[in-house]
């Protein structure tokens, strides 16, 4: 959907001004909350300043700032159930005691007799992942290990303004967002991973003209480029072909394992796969005050334009999920191999589109001295969004009953249209869906001082 940023900034004088200022939170100075163990571990490091200027007296100045935010924190303990020696060599009893159940005893359902399961039957990339897990150190396979959650966030603003003369003043401002988030890989267990290195960077160009016509007549111009980005990268691994499974890995995905046990242990998962977003955003608004006699009327437009584009690997690599289905635990269903559900896409990109206008007229009036009207009607048609390259379909029901196939895709499925096939809703156009251009907002709004004195407001929209 569309939308608008809006910010304000300082402007630069004719005298040089600054501030620094630094505010720190470290384990060292926080007190220990009454119901906990410990005191908190979090350590955060905020500090930065401004400075503003001129660069020609009366006529250009400046204004720039900066504020990083480091975080750092002690990793969050977390466990696991990974197989134990025992249970690689086919003892499974200590596993299935009420010790390691929350109480229960569990029995390996059949035909797994007396908790034992032949090693013969363990899948071979099951026992190759296992080669890469911790090795437990109790009879229940626990495993523990922290994950950790740091930080690094850069904010680099900057502003210049320029006073053209006295009816006319420019200005231009510069914003960068660096937002750094480091996987949570503990740099030795892989069942800590869950979530990739992630870089955000939003670029921000404001242009903006102010100038006075006349004493009872100024127009304001914005022009704006705002350019967020973010992507998620990761460190080759391997993947579950390497493990020995018969699977397919993309080349251009790095090599990650998509494995879940269920309630035992998982290993990376979407948020931990490489991704890339990149947004591009322009923004052109006018608007114009008018005064006259008791009226103050107000015209403008604004336009913006957005594209993103951004591709989709979340279960490109595979994602195997084992349950406790097969043997009634977890870990023996992914010893033996019995997966409970695989999913794999493509590599998916995506090159959205959309375009907002609005236009809108008001006055404000004056009516008499205690009575002030304000009413305003804004035009804003809603224009669907697009795949830039035409990638779109629509599923009718009707050709899907007629067995009607596209024309344009000759080998689609009945019952898919695309742009150029008779039946498609959108004709020719590349619109993911319907628009519709009779959207208008009018209002009304009244303001009553019944008294003339400004004691006592009536209002009404």
């Amino acid at each position: 959907s569309a939308g608008a940023v809006n910010a304000v900034t300082k402007s630069g004088t004719n005298e040089f001004h600054g501030d620094l200022f630094e505010f720190v939170r470290n384990k060292v100075f926080n007190a220990r909350n009454a119901f906990a163990l410990q005191r908190d571990g979090l350590k955060r490091n905020q500090f930065g300043g401004v400075i503003g200027g001129p660069i020609i007296k009366n006529k250009l100045f400046f204004f720039g700032g900066y504020q990083g935010t480091l975080e750092r924190s002690e990793p969050t303990e977390s466990r696991a159930y990974v197989p134990t020696p025992a249970m690689l060599a086919g003892d499974w009893t200590a596993i299935a005691s009420p010790a390691c159940n929350t109480g229960r005893q569990i029995t390996l359902r059949t035909p797994f007799a007396s908790n034992r399961i032949d090693p013969a039957l363990f899948s071979k990339p099951a026992l190759e992942l296992v080669k890469r897990l911790a090795v437990p150190d109790n009879p229940c396979g626990e495993i523990r290990f922290g994950r950790k959650q740091n930080s690094d966030e850069h904010v680099f603003i900057g502003k210049m303004d320029y006073q053209w003369s006295q009816k006319h003043s420019l200005f231009s401002r510069y914003q960068l967002n660096h937002l750094f988030i480091p996987t949570n890989y503990d740099g030795k267990n892989l069942v800590s991973v869950s979530e990739a290195d992630f870089l955000r960077q939003p670029h921000e160009i404001v242009l903006g003209d102010t100038y006075s016509f006349s004493p009872n007549m100024v127009s304001s111009f914005r022009g704006t480029l705002l350019r967020p980005t973010s992507e998620k990268t990761s460190q080759d691994f391997f993947t579950l072909a390497d493990l020995g499974a018969k699977t397919y890995h993309p080349p251009e995905v790095p090599k990650i394992p998509n494995v879940s046990v269920a309630g035992e242990f998982s290993m990376f998962g979407g948020t931990a796969v490489p991704a890339i977003t990149n947004s591009t955003v322009y923004q052109f608004a006018e608007d114009l005050s008018l005064v006259r006699s008791a009226h103050q009327f107000g015209l403008g437009v604004n336009f913006i334009h957005q594209m993103m584009n951004n591709s989709s690997n979340s279960t490109a690599p595979g994602q195997i999920n084992f349950t406790a289905q097969q043997t009634g635990r977890a870990l023996g269903d992914f010893m033996l191999g019995r997966a409970s559900a695989f999913q794999q896409q493509n590599p998916t990109t995506y090159y959205y589109r959309q375009n907002y206008t609005g236009l809108y007229v008001q006055d404000t009036w004056k009516a008499t001295k205690r009575l002030t009207v304000n009413a305003g009607l804004r035009w804003e048609p809603l224009t669907s969004m697009y795949d830039g390259i035409g990638r779109t379909l629509f599923f009718s029901q009707e050709a899907f009953d007629k067995n009607i196939r596209s024309t344009v895709y000759k080998n689609a499925p009945v019952g898919l249209l695309f742009p150029g096939d008779a039946g498609y809703p959108f004709g020719n156009s590349k619109s993911i869906g319907p628009s519709a251009l009779l959207h208008f907002a009018p209002r009304l709004g009244l303001a009553l001082d019944p008294h003339g004195d400004g004691r006592i407001a009536i209002r009404a929209a």
